[in-house]
């Protein structure tokens, strides 16, 4: 009987604890979720919303609509819109929810800056559902907007978001990036700026070099190329500035092309200000941009976009001896099992193996600090290491001089060039921890070791 007792007390405590959970608590949350709601003050759908109108208080317009390739400018001028600054403006205002409600009426509206407004916002969705938000010319004294949304008599405050974007110039809705088209489409890239002229163009998956056909071109580095001209975006349009093309001092001319892509952008520096002055076709457009747009491009030669990888890539799996030799140091490492030994035996040198295999890794991550236009001939490369396979048959060498100012000249077997190489790659090689002299105490220790193992 005790034990039915307990049975149904505990089963009463799991009903309750169940109701408050589901009953109170979701009761709670459900509450919150009506309270914002009602609060909101954009009841459309983010990506429903088709179409933007701002018409401001000087009885100017601007019209944006969305299209399957992003937004658009309909009005006062037709063109791509900033897809970035209109969903980032979207995302604020259906997030925006009212401070303050005010019930008002008449004479009211003129009090709170209705009479005249600073203008007004529509948003219009995918099913021709309207909503208008009004914004006044006045804020309260914690600086928030008063709003009235589809010409409630209830005044709204809420965060000045609404005001800065109806007061935004047309122009500062319209796409200003450098190179407005696809770049998955560009096959062929120009471009000349002080130091010369070169081009490459893609092919079988890779771009290349017209002019220098043998080499071997950094992808990555032409790739961004093609990545800076898409996000490099201007601060404004110079609409006044006749006839079309900048004046200044000439930094850069880029020109794209490719399917059904013709491209051009003329860069100048303002001497003014500094800032870089784009003139780009086909679109016909003069715009300002920040002075560091594309900078390294203004000063880049076609070798600095040669693959600096290119004199280290070798197999790094079967290496089974390594030999090193420098003014200061020379030594042979076999592996045997999981180890590095020293060739041939020396009791009193201590090997650590784990820099040694590190060694090899260091090597095939090394690249080239700087390309030579001319060859140089007259380096002195004294010194050297080399990976060795079964067999004996050398799979890498690397030879290096003397370096001056942290730069000194290499080659590799598998490179005809000499190259520039800073010291640091060099130094985290590490040749003098990898092979050392056994310490007094540890060559003692090792001894006593010995000794007792014979004993046994």
């Amino acid at each position: 009987m005790k034990n039915k007792h307990i049975l149904v007390l505990s089963g009463l405590v799991l009903v309750l604890s169940l109701y408050a959970y589901f009953g109170e608590y979701k009761r709670e949350i459900n509450e919150e979720v009506s309270k914002k709601e009602a609060h909101q003050i954009i009841n459309l759908k983010k990506d429903q919303v088709q179409k933007i109108e701002l018409h401001k208080g000087d009885t100017s317009s601007i019209v944006l609509e969305r299209t399957v390739d992003g937004w658009n400018v309909l009005k006062p001028i037709q063109d791509q819109a900033d897809n970035e600054i209109i969903e980032a403006f979207l995302d604020q205002i259906t997030g925006e929810t009212a401070v303050d409600q005010i019930e008002a009426q008449g004479t009211d509206l003129d009090q709170y800056g209705f009479k005249p407004s600073l203008g007004i916002v529509v948003l219009i969705d995918n099913a021709k559902r309207r909503q208008e938000v009004e914004i006044s010319s006045k804020k309260n004294f914690e600086g928030l907007v008063f709003l009235r949304r589809d010409h409630e008599n209830k005044i709204l405050t809420s965060s000045a978001t609404w005001i800065s974007f109806l007061t935004k110039p047309a122009d500062q809705f319209r796409n200003l990036r450098l190179f407005r088209g696809s770049i998955s489409k560009i096959n062929l890239i120009k471009l000349k700026n002080k130091f010369g002229s070169f081009d490459f163009r893609y092919n079988d998956g890779f771009w290349f070099s017209p002019q220098q056909t043998s080499w071997k071109i950094d992808q990555n580095a032409v790739r961004q190329i093609l990545t800076e001209a898409i996000t490099s975006k201007g601060t404004s349009i110079i609409s006044e500035t006749k006839p079309y093309g900048p004046v200044g001092a000439h930094l850069l001319t880029l020109e794209l092309s490719g399917e059904k892509v013709t491209w051009k952008g003329l860069l100048h520096q303002d001497t003014k200000t500094k800032d870089v002055i784009g003139a780009v076709s086909p679109e016909r457009m003069i715009i300002r941009f920040p002075p560091q747009t594309l900078e390294d491009l203004r000063t880049q030669k076609l070798i600095d976009f040669r693959d600096k990888l290119e004199p280290f890539r070798f197999q790094s799996d079967d290496v089974v001896k390594i030999v090193a030799r420098t003014p200061l140091k020379s030594f042979t490492l076999i592996r045997k099992a999981e180890s590095w030994h020293l060739d041939p035996p020396d009791k009193n040198i201590v090997i650590n193996s784990t820099l040694a295999e590190d060694l090899i890794g260091k090597l095939k991550r090394m690249t080239v600090y700087g390309f030579q236009e001319t060859n140089t001939k007259n380096a002195i490369l004294d010194s050297e290491v080399e990976l060795y396979e079964e067999n004996n048959r050398l799979i890498f060498r690397m030879s290096w001089s003397q370096f001056t100012d942290h730069v000194g000249f290499a080659k590799t077997n598998l490179f005809n060039e000499t190259f520039k190489i800073d010291d640091a790659q060099v130094n985290r090689l590490m040749f003098h921890e990898i092979v050392k002299p056994m310490l007094p105490e540890t060559k003692i220790h090792k001894e006593q070791k010995e000794e007792k193992s014979e004993k046994n």
